[in-house]
């Protein structure tokens, strides 16, 4: 089999138009050269494509079949050459991202990049760490092409594309050998007179957890602050207190244990929501094959 896009260009030229003289004009060849790159095809392909007659012409229903795939190879094809000549350009040959320090890539996201890579470069990929309304900032001036923001605590994303990635929940960090670690979920009532520690800059997360505190009017011994997750962690394996975060993906540490909160799960209005957000006039050729790699892992977790 020798497939070629001269074949299927010309197989979907003369289907478009359905005559040979006018899709061998198109093509640039005489009409004998151009039946013969059909019939080649019809022979790699092992089907007929095309219904000749002296008056007409129509596909067959192996040809409308072979038009779709047809049509999507030919489609790749051309973009990965449009891909490939912006990249020779020096135009979107790197792909920026940004994203939370508290809450990190989500496993798709990471998965998208990951293959992104491998297909360009390593060098093809950049990540940028900052807060949530510096990325959106910056994904407005053009600073970087698209950012994973928590949607929650934004006055606004609807200048922007967006996408869900995943929904966040609030969990309770514990030590493994706690009493705590032993339940499914805690109740805000297990907080009294404990220390609580929260992450910096995560003002969402403060305010409901002290919201439904007032509402069951549990009393806390006192509250602290850590600088990232891992200060977080670390302060609650030395026993410093009981720790809280807002994440989209189930977390795993040594020696510690990740605990929803029973009344602010059922209440479900705590819940957030963690997105993907760019410019609508997003022109990075990388992006656009990170978010049809992005599509493919969601789909499949789906």
């Amino acid at each position: 089999m020798s497939l070629t896009i001269q074949k299927l260009k010309a197989f979907i030229t003369v289907a478009e138009t359905l005559n040979f003289t006018k899709a061998a004009e198109q093509m640039y060849m005489t009409q004998p050269a151009y039946s013969r790159l059909i019939l080649s095809l019809e022979k790699d392909l092992g089907v007929q494509l095309l219904k000749r007659t002296t008056r007409r012409v129509v596909l067959t229903e192996a040809g409308e079949t072979c038009l779709v795939h047809a049509r999507q190879v030919v489609d790749s094809y051309q973009r990965l050459c449009e891909d490939a000549e912006r990249l020779r350009n020096g135009k979107g040959n790197k792909l920026k991202i940004g994203y939370n320090p508290f809450g990190g890539p989500p496993a798709s996201v990471t998965s998208a990049i990951q293959d992104l890579m491998r297909m360009y470069s390593p060098e093809a990929v950049q990540l940028v760490q900052k807060y949530s309304p510096e990325l959106m900032e910056d994904v407005r001036n053009g600073v970087i092409d698209c950012a994973i923001v928590w949607k929650s605590g934004l006055k606004t994303i609807d200048d922007l594309e967006s996408r869900m990635l995943s929904e966040t929940h609030i969990y309770s960090v514990i030590r493994e050998f706690s009493p705590l670690a032993r339940k499914k979920m805690i109740s805000l009532k297990d907080l009294a007179n404990e220390r609580i520690l929260f992450l910096r800059q995560t003002k969402v997360t403060v305010q409901t957890v002290h919201r439904y505190l007032q509402r069951m009017n549990v009393l806390i011994k006192s509250e602290g602050q850590a600088d990232d997750r891992e200060d977080l962690f670390l302060r609650v394996r030395l026993g410093e207190g009981i720790g809280f975060l807002g994440t989209g993906e189930p977390l795993r540490a040594d020696g510690l244990a990740f605990r929803l909160v029973e009344e602010i799960e059922n209440s479900g209005s705590a819940r957030g929501q963690i997105v993907l957000v760019w410019k609508r006039e997003a022109e990075n050729p990388l992006f656009s094959r990170f978010l049809e790699l992005l599509t493919g892992f969601m789909a499949k977790k789906a």
